[in-house]
């Protein structure tokens, strides 16, 4: 069991360092309104952010399957607080991040070498702005569930 929950830990950690990390990271550096910065920036995050994904699905499952080994009720509170955090972080990325990151990309794509107001106006979005920092604190109420289990 302890080889699960390090794996369980490990998936979790990749997951939240190459999600939350890339994308406080992506954001600063999308501030700077560099388009140049910006296209780097962005192409290194989405293949971070994938492999972030994919890591916190592992980590999901993984959770689910030490839970039902430990007879730990999959309905306790402290489980269904996480279970909503991590739909609330999936709609907050798919349904904010993701098109304030393609609206940054497509207005990078039109500036060329050179910012233009589109672009800044595209990374000063306030949807973007806020949901970052929205999902960091999901991600802290994750971590707090799983490691004061209340």
């Amino acid at each position: 069991m302890s080889v699960m929950i390090f794996l369980h830990v490990l998936a979790m950690f990749i997951a939240f360092g190459l999600t939350a990390g890339t994308g406080i990271f992506s954001t600063i550096l999308a501030m700077s309104a560099d388009p140049n910065i910006i296209r780097v920036a962005m192409g290194i995050s989405r293949r971070l952010n994938m492999i972030g994904g994919i890591s916190m699905l592992i980590g999901i499952l993984i959770g689910f399957g030490m839970a039902s080994e430990m007879g730990i009720s999959l309905g306790s509170t402290w489980l269904v607080v996480t279970y909503i955090c991590i739909v609330l972080m999936f709609v907050l990325l798919g349904g904010v991040l993701g098109p304030w990151a393609a609206r940054v990309e497509a207005a990078v794509k039109a500036a060329g070498s050179q910012s233009t107001p589109e672009l800044v106006a595209a990374v000063n979005n306030p949807g973007g702005r806020i949901a970052g920092p929205l999902v960091g604190v999901l991600w802290i109420i994750i971590i707090a569930m799983m490691v004061l289990r209340p």
